[in-house]
């Protein structure tokens, strides 16, 4: 029996004088070895990417670089320069580019194990053979797309290939060494882009458990098609208002003091991007929302081709730039929200091996599932085998919160020829009739593009193609009914252009529904594009500061009406609750300078959405789908509409006053963010290896800012989420305009570009694109 313990019981050990010098031996051999470590990859980075090449050895990569670490490259030859492109990046980004193939491969396991997440992610993938998409997509290539993408591979196979050994510490880490880059891995990765600005079924399946269940009145109202700020630049929609159920009022039942259901708090991804003449100039701005990494996503760059200047954004694996300008026109993206991604119910037959193709002459004709095996490699671990299954209408499963039954997904980013790159053809327009021959070829992902000419000529469009369908896809249906018919020729698509004139114009976009379909889209909320109409309709004078100013405009129209609302409802019988009106009534609403009210505001929307959905679920839905969450990028619509209806609340079996005091009484007792609003709120993304790697991951770890921004307003900051860049395109000479981003240009951890952006993105500041060059 060990001497600390006696007769089941535990005797307080003394520690010794010894233990305490073994105790501190241990910890000083762990310091040494966690110093020894940090001084090796201090020392193995700083000899790594950018800072290894020898460039004199390669005579054809003409490059110079600015201060901040933004390239630009000088040739008179587009594969040059793309070649050049490719070995610069490949110096500065090499692991982001091989982790973001292999996320998209499905091969993320071979590096990090067989955790469930993982496992789950590399099994979506191959179910789906991503790989197979990309491989077919990069054969069917026109032929200055596919020079353009091999010339891109060339650039960073010849990086990786000059200097082993120096493609980033993060390969030494995980021994193990980057594959050779194909053409089809820049396709991967435009693919996973594709699927970030287009997938819904993820939305679309929980939210058809709702609508099977919901009756008509109820359904159209959780379910807008539209809202109530919207003003559409193309086609004439229907009602803006929502309309509130009349005849299928929900019993009153008392509010209870809390909800069971988990609050419900909105994720609305998007962009911003508008152009605007006005007597100080003619000005593009964009801002995309996407998720924050670390490094970050976009890469500045500059091509001197010729005479010609082109400045813009690439997205890593793609060659050209993405978002840019040259002397003639700029262009900035919002994403169109088009739905363009469906659940078809498959009838299949017992055994899973045959399932109904169509019907024909009132007889089923049945077709064997495709099933193609795959391996998942596991790091640590034994392989994994599965099996993707397809019909001809997409990869065949179950899905999450519909049952038993199988499912395809049909979705345009697996159809013939919707991967392209016609990013020369982008960089080469001239013209408003050039860029649209341009835009013609970039079907997917559909946006809303932002256009401008040096002459005062503004522009907007939508990319993509229009989907030939016989039902709605935004709902799951059966198969056969949902089978799209084909694509409408991409010159369908709606578009407008302003000449040039001496008058102030402006066109925006911000997610909103800038056209009426037939069939309906994923449209968000138009609280963002409100407020930037606002306020470019104050001045024909505003100038590139005030572009930045917008982009940086934390003010909530909505939030003040909500508050609002909340204080005239409500019945205060507290002290406190009175001080909370009052200081309601003073904000002007902004959230930079009033953080504790504008965390109330959010924490009010997220009240009172969490309590009507509790009182349309529990009239609803049955017991065993009480969870199910409810997705919907239009709330905000409804809310509006209840806000403004006197007898919106009687719906819901409740009155006004009893809904606004409960929220007050809410707020009171729990106030949101203690901390404040914008600690909360801080950056949270990372070094894939920064939470991963016990105590030296922190080397990887970026300075984590306060953020005041949210959903809703123009400024959108999340811990994991907001702007990936502001820049400011100014017409005036190709070399005029501002840029910022919000990490740094290269993925070296000991690199002084790693986060050399940081401070001046969070200050608010920006940085002229035209860089001040340096020795590389």
């Amino acid at each position: 029996m060990p001497p600390h313990v006696h007769r089941g019981k535990t005797v307080k050990r003394r520690i010794s004088f010894g233990d305490m010098r073994h105790v501190k031996k241990v910890l000083l051999v762990v310091l040494a070895v966690g110093i020894f470590l940090a001084g090796y990859l201090y020392w193995k980075s700083r000899a790594q990417g950018r800072a290894a090449v020898q460039w004199e050895k390669h005579p054809g990569i003409h490059v110079t670089f600015d201060k901040d670490g933004i390239p630009t490259f000088t040739g008179t030859d587009w594969d040059v320069l793309l070649e050049a492109q490719g070995f610069v990046l490949a110096s500065d980004r090499l692991f982001q580019l091989d982790l973001m193939r292999r996320s998209a491969s499905g091969r993320i396991a071979e590096w990090l194990g067989g955790k469930p997440a993982v496992l789950a992610w590399d099994a979506k993938r191959r179910s789906e053979d991503w790989v197979g998409v990309a491989d077919q997509a990069a054969a069917d290539l026109p032929g200055k797309e596919k020079a353009a993408c091999e010339a891109f591979a060339r650039g960073v196979n010849s990086f990786i290939d000059a200097y082993p050994g120096k493609w980033g510490v993060e390969f030494d880490l995980l021994s193990e060494k980057p594959e050779p880059w194909r053409c089809r891995d820049s396709l991967l990765i435009l693919l996973s882009m594709v699927e970030d600005l287009s997938e819904s079924i993820d939305d679309e399946a929980p939210a058809a458990v709702w609508r099977n269940h919901l009756s008509a009145s109820w359904e159209k109202f959780l379910f807008p098609e539209n809202h109530p700020w919207n003003q559409p630049l193309f086609g004439t929609p229907g009602p803006l208002f929502v309309s509130i159920p009349k005849e299928e009022w929900i019993k009153p039942t008392p509010i209870p003091e809390t909800i069971e259901t988990e609050f419900h708090a909105p994720f609305v991804p998007g962009s911003n991007a508008w152009a605007y003449r006005g007597k100080a100039g003619v000005f593009v701005a964009s801002d995309p929302h996407l998720s924050a990494s670390v490094p970050q996503l976009w890469y500045p760059l500059r091509f001197k081709k010729g005479d010609d200047l082109i400045t813009g954004v690439a997205l890593p694996g793609i060659p050209g730039v993405v978002i840019g300008r040259n002397a003639h026109i700029a262009w900035g993206f919002t994403n169109a929200k088009q739905d363009v991604d469906d659940l078809l119910e498959e009838t299949v037959s017992e055994d899973g091996k045959r399932y109904v193709h169509h019907t024909h002459a009132g007889k089923k004709v049945w077709e064997p599932v495709v099933e193609r095996p795959y391996v998942i490699e596991v790091r640590g671990g034994q392989p994994v085998q599965g099996i993707a299954r397809f019909t001809h209408r997409g990869p065949l499963a179950k899905r999450e919160y519909l049952g038993d039954g199988y499912y395809s997904r049909q979705w345009s980013a697996f159809s013939a020829g919707m991967l392209r790159l016609p990013t020369v053809a982008l960089m080469e327009s001239w013209d408003w009739e050039s860029f649209n021959r341009a835009v013609d070829e970039f079907p997917s992902p559909a946006q809303a593009i932002i256009f401008a000419d040096a002459k005062g000529g503004l522009g907007i469009r939508v990319s993509g193609r229009d989907i030939k369908r016989r039902v709605s896809g935004l709902k799951p249906v059966a198969a056969e009914k949902g089978e799209w018919l084909g694509f409408e020729p991409a010159s369908k698509r709606p578009r407008s252009y302003i000449p040039p004139g001496s008058e102030s114009v402006y066109l925006t976009t911000a997610n909103e529904r800038t056209y009426v379909s037939t069939w309906g889209e994923h449209w968000s909320s138009d609280q963002r594009n409100d407020r930037i109409r606002a306020l470019l309709s104050q001045s024909d004078s505003l100038t590139a500061n005030d572009m930045l100013r917008i982009q940086l405009d934390t003010h909530s129209r909505f939030y003040l009406q909500l508050l609002g609302w909340i204080g005239t409802h409500s019945k205060p019988v507290t002290d406190g609750q009175k001080k909370l009106i009052e200081n309601w009534k003073a904000w002007k609403g902004a959230g930079e300078g009033a953080e504790p009210v504008f965390a109330q505001a959010v924490f009010a929307e997220t009240l009172l959405t969490g309590l009507v959905l509790d009182r349309v679920r529990g009239a609803f839905l049955p017991k065993e789908q009480k969870k199910v969450p409810y997705h919907w990028k239009l709330e905000n619509a409804w809310l509006l509409s209840l806000m403004e209806n006197p007898s919106g609340f009687q719906a819901l079996g409740m009155k006004p006053s009893e809904v606004a005091s409960w929220i007050l009484a809410y707020i009171e007792q729990h106030a949101p963010h203690p901390e404040g609003y914008s600690e909360a709120n801080r950056w949270k993304a990372q070094h894939p290896f920064a939470r991963a790697i016990p105590v030296l991951g922190r080397l990887f770890a970026v300075d984590e800012h306060p953020q005041v921004g949210f959903y809703g307003v123009v400024r959108v900051e999340r811990p994991l989420h907001g702007a990936s860049l502001r820049l400011v395109w100014d017409l005036k000479g190709a070399e005029s305009g501002s840029w910022i981003f919000p990490v740094g240009q290269s993925g070296h951890v000991f690199s002084p570009y790693y986060q050399n952006f940081r401070k001046r993105w969070f200050a608010g500041e920006t940085i002229p694109i035209s860089g001040l060059e340096v020795k590389p």
